[in-house]
């Protein structure tokens, strides 16, 4: 199969390659580019070869000791790679923190689908499959992981990619970076002399990023956000809860609109004398003591019950505005510091 990092020079494991991705001529398979004049190691689909340390000297030991592999084809098989990253958790040694990956490529990647065409049809199975060696040894059964997979397994594993890529493939992978979260893309000059800088830009491109995101909502609820970034006047931008540039101590704000399915009873939950416009599930709350009928659109209170929001019968509530009985939306409004 498919080629990515590299084993040292002391190691010689061999996976299972197929065609058309690899050749399977015996000579090719030990040293699959013998016009380069070097010998190069076997291919392999992605190779562990050194857990997260402190040791800069051994990371540089082991990054000077490597040797590059040839497959046939352009494309590479970083997906598996990565999914490998983000699902040995203890092999790789991550720490319960916010995570980097960095990505370094040259060239296109393989998805879901390109394993077809060597007759590999299982898709990945979100499980780690390092052997003792380091060695992804599943490339010749499951298929390279899709985008959305991809994109899951990194969100869940809290992994923030860096694609370090050269300039052909910059527009490729900042496509590729719109559906991953949380990731950036970087051009990596062809000697790679820029990598530590265009690591540190991208370091803080991430973390000057603040997006607000919210749990899964019961079904037919449906929250959005708007965000006040601060500064000059900003173009709105609907549905999104995202800073981006954010400094060291600027406070950001930004807004929530809920809206409550219509099957939810409203009304104004409380006495008559005092009581409070909002709608809630017929198993969270009693009915309302006043029939339902919505307040004026300005300067209403609502509020909702909602698993999402502190779990099922949860308040949530702050200034907001209230249209008609089926379009019932109410608003909260909120601020943090970087």
């Amino acid at each position: 199969k498919k080629t990515l990092h590299n084993p040292p020079p002391k190691k010689k494991t061999i996976l299972s390659p197929v065609l058309p991705f690899v050749s399977t001529v015996p000579s090719k398979l030990h040293n699959p580019c013998p016009e380069r004049g070097q010998p190069c190691d076997p291919p392999a689909a992605f190779r562990h070869l050194l857990s997260l340390t402190a040791d800069a000297g051994e990371f540089t030991r082991r990054l000077e000791g490597q040797r590059i592999s040839g497959n046939l084809d352009a494309p590479e098989g970083g997906f598996d790679a990565m999914m490998q990253v983000a699902l040995c958790q203890e092999r790789i040694g991550w720490r319960p923190v916010t995570r980097l990956l960095v990505f370094a490529s040259d060239d296109a990647f393989h998805t879901a689908g390109d394993g077809r065409l060597a007759g590999i049809v299982l898709p990945s199975d979100s499980r780690c499959h390092l052997d003792a060696s380091g060695v992804y040894n599943r490339s010749h059964l499951y298929d390279y992981p899709s985008v959305g997979h991809l994109a899951q397994v990194l969100s869940a594993a809290n992994i923030q990619p860096i694609f370090a890529v050269t300039r052909p493939t910059v527009p490729l992978y900042k496509e590729l970076s719109r559906l991953i979260p949380k990731s950036v893309v970087g051009e990596l000059r062809d000697d790679s002399s820029n990598v530590v800088q265009l690591i540190t830009d991208a370091y803080n491109s991430l973390t000057s990023t603040v997006e607000l995101q919210h749990s899964p909502l019961p079904p037919g609820l449906s929250l959005s956000f708007q965000a006040h970034c601060g500064g000059p006047p900003e173009p709105p931008q609907p549905h999104r809860g995202l800073c981006s540039g954010v400094r060291v101590n600027q406070q950001v704000g930004g807004g929530r609109a809920w809206r409550p399915p219509s099957t939810w009873p409203c009304g104004c939950w409380g006495s008559r004398s005092s009581c409070s416009w909002g709608c809630a599930p017929s198993a969270a709350a009693p009915a309302p003591s006043v029939p339902p009928t919505p307040p004026s659109a300005t300067g209403a209170t609502s509020t909702v019950a909602s698993a999402g929001a502190g779990g099922p019968g949860g308040a949530m509530g702050g200034g907001g505005t209230v249209g008609s009985d089926r379009e019932k939306w109410g608003q909260i409004e909120g601020n943090g510091v970087r």
